[in-house]
């Protein structure tokens, strides 16, 4: 294995005052050379209290975040799915026949756990910030 060397013209080397520092992630002056650089600073993001707010109150996070579109589709959801699991469950209590009751409490089930599901979802994506998983 041979190495060569090659030349190099000193008018394709450009002075030290010309060449911008790149901040690393740990220095305490890295906003500064983000504004000096035109860079602009990232925002604060307050994830843990946008997944709270939809954990006391689905979708509120959503709302939060500025997708109302995203919140009022959780809230609504989780209001059907939770009516339809009680109504369900109501009726399969009043039913006199042995299926019948054993129909409706597995259907009151099924609705009670995809109103879980979409609980679960609405902190999650709360918290994520609507931004889909790389």
């Amino acid at each position: 294995m041979s190495m060569s060397v090659q030349p190099v013209s000193m008018s394709s080397v450009r002075p030290v005052s010309e060449v911008k520092a790149v901040p690393f992630k740990g220095e305490s002056n890295s906003m500064e050379m983000m504004a000096q650089s035109g860079v602009e600073a990232p925002k604060k993001e307050r994830h843990w209290f946008k997944a709270a707010a939809s954990a006391i109150f689905p979708g509120l996070g959503q709302i939060l975040d500025g997708r109302f579109g995203t919140g009022l589709k959780q809230m609504l959801g989780i209001a059907v799915l939770s009516l339809v699991a009680k109504g369900l469950a109501i009726f399969g209590v009043a039913s006199k026949a042995k299926y019948g009751l054993f129909a409706s409490m597995i259907a009151s089930a099924v609705a009670g756990l995809g109103a879980l599901g979409i609980y679960i979802n609405s902190i999650r994506d709360a918290f994520r910030g609507g931004k889909k998983a790389v």
